[in-house]
């Protein structure tokens, strides 16, 4: 048995042992021209200064518990992020672990709902999407800061169209700039953190990801694969005539909160008491978008894969689609369904005239597609079904009353500070209310001048158009499937842009900046795909037709 004088005499012996060990070093080079004295004064200032620092967030804490917990976690943040950017160079990237992350934000984002999450005391929600994108952020900054070589990949795709990322920058530095002039800054701060993380740091990722090969294919098929999810969800909501979790969801994801309880009630149309799928997003509108959203690449699919049971099987994913859509009772996701029908059938015979000189379908469809378009504008105003699908019924009225007022109100506050109000304050600065007595906004375009004022508006707007620009004019280019992604995600960004002008909502604001980078990196694929020289690039096949 160890006694406590034993214990004492046998730490003593070590205790020895290092003075001896330490007595026994050379003295160190240079010794003469250290100031031990100075040394010791820094390291008591520093001491002081973290005890003073460990004093004010304890006294806070005590005196307020967790009301400023996010507050006091800012400089904490800031700090880790400082402490990743100074890392030391190792060259040794983190790829794989980012992709995985990626991805698993991606599927998190397209099928989980936000509203079911952990809610603590002083924090903001905790749900997958922060779980992932979190980590993301860590090791995708890290790997930045530790490999020149990785850092130099980005800078090469970014520069093959260098006005997007600037656009993102200024964008960026705009939702900075309104976090200190907002009249709610801790609120505004709060939208700021969640729009570097959801959206800017998605679209870098994004352009770097889908720079590898297999990539772009492995995005496109968890889109259609989320797609059939949400579809599946959808019947079962249209026949029970309600969410399917509703009512069963476990304690912990519960949050007691009057907005999650209205996610959670049956939707309807005041108007006509139509019932409105909305699947797992908050509302039917945001289901709608992001369905317009799979449409184009569900037809990418069904044309050009290699596969014919994956290309019959695409197809016949396009009706459930549609069905899904109209059971939103949303315009706007009709509308997005026949433009990205409409815009992918004429690059497909661009394409397709471009690549088989002998083919008799291509002219064809070219040279009937603009009476083709016009019949359909026309029958999209006699045909009275298609009508109330696409510009909407008496039932729209008020709908459309509201956004006119809101442009009537939000034009002359932009004017009167083109800077902006600060980013998320749109709506209580707005101060519109619906017939339920609740703040909106239905314009994200108005929405975003208000928040970041007008040259947030324009560099937001613009970086998105030039991307569908600059995407549509390398379709010529295209070599094969993957590249030809390339098509549907610059239809995609279109849609995104027409939507917008009726849908403030930001709940897929995630998925369209991937898309954006996504655009960014196949443009990159493209232009060095044409400069290897004639003919196909080693690894590469022609399209199917």
């Amino acid at each position: 048995m160890i006694t406590g004088a034993t214990l004492w005499n046998r730490l003593n012996v070590v205790g020895k042992l290092w003075r001896r060990r330490r007595a026994a070093r050379p003295p160190a080079v240079l010794a003469g021209y250290i100031d031990v004295a100075k040394r010791k004064r820094y390291r008591f200032i520093a001491k002081a200064t973290l005890a003073a620092i460990a004093l004010f967030y304890g006294l806070i804490f005590g005196a307020t518990g967790p009301i400023f917990l996010v507050q006091l976690l800012l400089p904490l943040a800031a700090l880790a992020f400082l402490v990743l950017w100074l890392l030391p160079e190792t060259g040794k990237p983190s790829p794989r672990l980012i992709e995985g992350l990626f991805f698993a934000f991606l599927s998190v984002s397209m099928l989980w709902p936000d509203y079911l999450a952990i809610a603590l005391p002083g924090l903001p929600w905790i749900t997958l999407a922060r779980l992932t994108a979190l980590p993301l952020a860590f090791f995708y900054i890290s790997s930045l800061s530790q490999s020149a070589a990785y850092r130099n990949e980005i800078k090469a795709i970014l520069n093959e169209v260098p006005l997007i990322w600037k656009a993102m920058a200024i964008f960026a530095g705009m939702a900075a700039f309104s976090v200190i002039v907002s009249d709610k800054p801790v609120e505004s701060a709060n939208r700021f953190f969640v729009a570097l993380y959801a959206w800017v740091m998605m679209f870098f990722v994004a352009s770097h990801v889908f720079k590898a090969r297999n990539r772009a294919t492995w995005f496109c098929y968890l889109v259609w694969f989320c797609t059939i999810v949400i579809c599946i969800i959808t019947f079962m909501e249209v026949r029970k005539q309600a969410l399917p979790w509703a009512g069963h969801i476990p304690s912990f994801l519960a949050i007691q909160d009057e907005s999650v309880q209205r996610m959670l009630a049956p939707k309807a149309r005041g108007s006509t008491g139509i019932f409105r799928a909305q699947s797992k997003f908050t509302s039917p509108l945001s289901m709608a978008e992001f369905l317009s959203l799979s449409v184009p690449f569900l037809m990418h699919l069904a044309a050009y894969h290699r596969l014919l049971v994956i290309r019959v099987a695409a197809f016949c994913t396009i009706p459930p689609v549609i069905w899904a859509i109209i059971e939103t009772d949303a315009r706007l996701g009709m509308v997005g369904l026949f433009l990205a029908m409409l815009l992918f059938i004429l690059a497909w015979a661009i394409m397709r005239a471009r690549q088989r000189k002998d083919s008799l379908i291509a002219p064809v469809v070219l040279i009937g597609y603009p009476i083709g378009f016009v019949l359909f504008l026309a029958a999209s105003f006699t045909v009275q079904r298609l009508r109330n699908m696409v510009w909407g019924s008496s039932a729209y009225d008020d709908s459309d009353q509201a956004r006119i007022d809101q442009m009537n109100m939000g034009l002359p506050m932009i004017l009167q500070r083109p800077w902006g109000y600060g980013i998320g304050r749109s709506g209580e600065r707005l101060g519109f209310t619906n017939a339920e007595g609740l703040i909106t906004i239905d314009n994200y375009m108005l929405s975003i001048s208000l928040e970041l004022g007008i040259i947030g508006f324009v560099t937001f707007a613009g970086m998105f158009a030039l991307a569908a620009w600059t995407g549509g004019k390398e379709v010529a280019k295209q070599y094969d499937f993957e590249t030809s992604l390339i098509v549907p995600a610059s239809i995609t960004l279109v849609n995104f842009l027409l939507i917008k002008t009726v849908l403030s909502q930001m709940e897929n604001h995630a998925l369209f900046f991937v898309v954006l980078g996504l655009t960014v990196a196949l443009i990159y694929r493209i232009r060095v795909n044409s400069r290897v020289g004639p003919g196909f690039p080693p690894g590469t096949e022609p399209s199917a037709s």
